[in-house]
């Protein structure tokens, strides 16, 4: 990644060249911190287990990239034909396991002895020996940490007030961070046609902006006729799911602040039968917010009762595991992330550790989602999760 930042800066402007500069110094003096970290656990661990009387050793990452070179292992997971390291996978670590469990003294000391000459490929430690890693590759079942701990911001920082018509809020949005849509949205008429105007000095429609607007806009500061520096302007907008805050109220008792609620902590899905007789399933997204709220009252977190004729499937939240039935079969996939507005479940495949490849991805509904959840230990080993 520091590489390729540092590859794409050269052709930029000096201004933006300078600040990714930057960006791209602290990142690497993160990954050098990082690996320090790594070398100094390295000795601690290895010491702790030699005064336990165990032979140890400590092997560097580039004869584990050597070794996974030579044995073919590299394109266990590249399946684009390439013969480097596929990290997008999260298999890759156990590759890794495997070349550093069968490193012997003899392998570094003919890594040593041909350093920069042209060798034959080292010889494989058994016969059938990268058939063997890539069949016990191919069966891994991936396990994450669920998310299921009340903790971590509850609502937006944002403060939204209430106005004369219903479900429709004002909030204060900095000039820097402004968005296309925004614009036509601002209440005060006068601020609204001074941001009108610098988008039009800068050669952008005021009536059709961008919904990103470039940051070089509003780079000098936007100032009324008198010269009063305008940092802030006022939005109103129409919103359905704020949150009261019951504890700011005005004199007639009513709240005078409103929040977005925070990330999601779960959804819990229920079937049904309809009127035609056909089973169905649908589901309720619970804010972290909510679930709060749950605890706080001694109430279940996890509510199976959703009414008479409905009952309880499963509970899902972040990083938890679902067999989904795709194409006719069973695949793994984790919960990345909770669509309250859709009532959707975002998944991704259990082996891919990007989370913005369209590929690996799925967006099911409750009533689309075919499928049951189970629970993986470290080990792999998978079960039904009896939810």
């Amino acid at each position: 990644r520091y590489e390729r930042m540092l590859q794409a800066i050269k052709p930029l402007p000096w201004r933006k060249r300078r600040k990714f500069t930057q960006q791209a110094i602290d990142l690497g003096q993160c990954i050098d911190r990082q690996l320090n970290d790594t070398r100094y656990i390295s000795r601690e661990v290895r010491r702790y287990l030699q005064s336990l009387v165990m032979d140890v050793d400590c092997t560097r990452g580039q004869v584990t990239a050597e070794l996974r070179h030579h044995w073919g292992l590299n394109q266990i997971l590249n399946h684009t034909g390439g013969f480097t390291k596929n990290r997008d996978d999260h298999r890759h670590h156990a590759v890794d396991a495997v070349v550093v469990a069968l490193t012997t003294p003899s392998h570094l000391q003919q890594l040593a002895r041909t350093k920069g000459i042209v060798r034959d490929p080292l010889p494989f430690p058994w016969e059938r020996f990268r058939d063997d890693v890539a069949n016990r590759i191919n069966d891994i079942n991936v396990s994450f940490r669920p998310l299921r701990k009340v903790y971590g911001a509850l609502h937006e920082e944002t403060a939204y007030g209430p106005t004369a018509e219903e479900n429709v809020y004002a909030y204060r949005k900095s000039v820097r961070d402004l968005k296309g849509p925004m614009i036509a949205q601002i209440v005060d008429p006068a601020i609204r046609n001074l941001v009108m105007e610098r988008l039009k000095q800068k050669g952008l429609d005021p009536n059709n902006p961008p919904s990103n607007i470039p940051t070089e806009v509003f780079a000098e500061p936007l100032t009324m006729p008198s010269g009063v520096p305008v940092k802030k302007v006022r939005i109103r907008d129409t919103f359905t799911n704020l949150i009261p805050m019951t504890k700011m109220k005005t004199r007639t008792g009513k709240p005078y602040r409103y929040v977005k609620p925070g990330s999601n902590h779960h959804i819990e899905i229920f079937e049904y039968t309809d009127a035609k007789r056909v089973a169905k399933r649908d589901g309720v997204v619970v804010s972290m917010f909510d679930a709060a709220q749950r605890v706080q009252r001694g109430l279940p977190l996890i509510n199976r009762d959703h009414g008479s004729g409905r009952r309880f499937v499963m509970s899902l939240s972040t990083n938890e595991l679902v067999h989904v039935k795709v194409d006719g079969q069973y695949v793994l996939y984790r919960v990345q992330k909770l669509d309250a507005g859709n009532t959707r479940v975002i998944l991704r495949l259990h082996t891919d550790s990007r989370v913005d490849d369209p590929r690996t991805v799925l967006r099911k509904s409750p009533n689309t989602l075919d499928g049951y959840k189970v629970t993986v230990d470290y080990l792999g080993r998978m079960r039904p999760a009896n939810d």
